[in-house]
């Protein structure tokens, strides 16, 4: 028998990072206004408004078709998937602000301890994954313009340890 069997066929590498995109660009249409209804804040509330909810939607979708329009240039998607990673950068420092934001803000108890709850469950994956995000961002517009090394560097176990530490927190 011959053959990597480390490496998952193309068409199903392809339907994974197909996936994967879709639910990024899912994260930043949902994830402030998910926020907005949680922690209702000033620095939230124009995300409980349907104009912006909407508005955010347009701008997730274009970016999934900005990064797929080069494809299946490799070249072409290397270049452009930063421009997504970079928006979700954005958008889970937006998240870990708001969450410090309501913490501190916070008249109540009850307000609180849901706001610490965010900055604790949430907060700690959105730090790691903007990390995470952010050097691939980097690397793809720097070294990686190719694509990516054929072995996961170490310092990708960021993006597992952000799910892993976010999931029992919350």
């Amino acid at each position: 028998v011959t053959g990597d069997w480390s490496a998952p066929p193309p068409g199903l590498q392809t339907l994974s990072i197909v996936l994967h995109h879709i639910g990024d660009v899912a994260l930043i249409a949902l994830y402030p206004p998910f926020l907005a209804n949680a922690l209702r804040t000033r620095w939230t509330a124009l995300f409980a408004r349907a104009p912006a909810r909407i508005g955010l939607a347009i701008v997730a979708v274009s970016l999934l078709v900005f990064v797929f329009s080069g494809w299946p240039d490799a070249h072409a998607y290397f270049r452009r998937v930063p421009v997504l990673y970079l928006a979700m950068c954005l958008t889970f420092a937006y998240a870990f602000g708001v969450s410090l934001h309501a913490w501190q803000a916070a008249t109540t108890e009850s307000e609180r301890r849901r706001a610490r709850a965010f900055v604790i469950g949430f907060g700690i994956r959105d730090v790691l994954w903007s990390v995470q995000y952010g050097a691939m961002s980097y690397l793809f517009l720097t070294s990686w313009s190719q694509g990516p090394p054929p072995t996961v560097p170490d310092w990708y176990l960021i993006y597992p340890l952000g799910t892993l530490l976010e999931v029992p927190l919350i």
